[in-house]
């Protein structure tokens, strides 16, 4: 997934909880260690707290880093589906804001890395499978 430096530290500051379910905190710490940031990059990134876990994000001039450059970060489906869960509820809870729409929205609409599809030659005993779970799916609703 192609990354800014704004929205790097918005991931790390507003999407990515404090407390999460252990699998939760797991992704978390893998997408930290992922997209965390340089110490040059830490320099030029200055954060304020504006309360109301409400961030105002802005850069220190540098000529050795550029925070509107986008790099790659290789998120696992795992990892971005997680982002996603995260950004839904954010919008969810009316979080977004006009500083965060662009980060949000990008990280909603990444498509995840679709696995190969795989011709199924079916045996009659698929097809029985299939028609008992329809039925069972019927039943169920």
């Amino acid at each position: 997934m192609k990354l800014n430096l704004k929205d790097r530290v918005l991931i790390l500051k507003s999407v990515l909880p404090p407390y999460d379910s252990r699998r939760g905190i797991e992704l978390k710490n893998s997408i930290e260690k992922k997209i965390k940031l340089s110490s040059e990059e830490a320099d030029v990134a200055v954060l304020t707290n504006k309360g109301y876990e409400q961030y105002e994000l802005s850069f220190k001039e540098s000529d050795i880093v550029n925070p509107r450059e986008e790099k790659d970060f290789p998120l696992t489906d795992e990892e971005l589906k997680y982002l996603k869960e995260k950004v839904d509820f954010l919008d969810r809870d009316g979080r977004f804001s006009d500083y965060t729409l662009q980060t949000y929205s990008k990280i909603a609409d990444e498509p995840l890395q679709e696995p190969e599809e795989v011709e199924n030659t079916e045996s009659p005993t698929n097809e029985s499978e299939e028609t008992q779970l329809d039925e069972e799916e019927t039943f169920a609703h």
